[in-house]
């Protein structure tokens, strides 16, 4: 049970360090901007968001690590990716604000319907 919970709680910190990497990145045009490579790697290394989002990765890594140790290999990548999928989506029409389209929602039916027959 404690590595379902673990499982979660790695699915939440990727789904937030994403957020983190996409809010640190956000206004950057990494190729067609009149800036040069030293100042594009610069604005990104002093953006806190993208620190936290490194160390989120750090932290979720070792923990889907220690899950993946003990579970089986099928299930859980299949889930950890499908359910940070589902997250990052309902996440971004919430926060970032982007669109909602009839194939988005019926990709993510047949996600759901994915996880809900490989868990069985």
């Amino acid at each position: 049970m404690i590595y379902k919970i673990l499982l979660l709680i790695a699915i939440g910190i990727n789904v937030i360090a994403q957020i983190l990497l996409k809010t640190s990145l956000q206004g950057l045009d990494f190729i067609e901007s009149g800036l040069t490579v030293q100042s594009k790697i610069k604005s990104v290394i002093i953006n806190p968001f993208f620190w936290g989002a490194v160390f989120l990765y750090g932290t979720g890594f070792i923990m889907y690590s220690i899950v993946l140790s003990k579970l089986e290999l099928s299930r859980i990548y299949t889930v950890s990716s499908v359910a940070t999928i589902l997250l990052i989506f309902i996440i971004s029409i919430i926060f970032v604000h982007e669109s909602i389209t009839l194939p988005k929602i019926a990709g993510l039916a047949f996600c759901l319907a994915g996880i809900i027959l490989i868990l069985k």
